[in-house]
């Protein structure tokens, strides 16, 4: 090299070292830079990973809470839908077939499998389901005793 710097130099000569690096490196102390790196990654990794993982655990109480209204709810939908037909039919009165759905739904209603926080829903459903089972009896007797005065 012309300009009179010796190979051995030239780091020393042209490259300058912040302070932070040279007291590192005259001293020893501080972390190894695969490991400085390796937990500067880590961090622009974990920071928006948690970002969307603590809505996420936040979010799956409400969902096992929805699914677990929801076998029961579903039940309730067919029951409602039961109770205003029996409620709005006039005329000959398909008893049998009314209880038989009632059957169908309150066995359905028995299957669920809830934890013992939703029992309480649960029983609550098989009381309406007793409740309709009643109003349909209720009307089956009034329908018969109807039949047996005009008879």
């Amino acid at each position: 090299m012309t300009s009179g710097v010796k190979m051995r130099d030239w780091p020393r000569t042209y490259l300058r070292l912040s302070a932070g690096a040279r007291a590192s490196g005259a001293t020893g102390e501080g972390w190894p830079f695969f490991f400085a790196t390796f937990v500067e990654r880590l961090i622009v990794l974990l920071v928006p990973l948690l970002v969307v993982i603590v809505p996420l655990v936040n979010l799956v109480p409400q969902l096992l809470r929805w699914r677990v209204r929801s076998r029961i709810y579903r039940w309730y939908g067919e029951l409602t839908l039961l109770e205003r037909d029996v409620a709005s039919r006039t005329g000959k009165l398909p008893i049998e077939e009314w209880l038989t759905t009632l059957d169908r739904i309150e066995a359905g209603a028995a299957r669920i499998k809830t934890p013992t926080s939703y029992a309480s829903e649960a029983y609550t459903l098989r009381e309406h389901i007793a409740l309709v089972r009643r109003t349909v009896l209720a009307k089956a007797g009034g329908t018969r005793d109807v039949e047996l005065a005009v008879s």
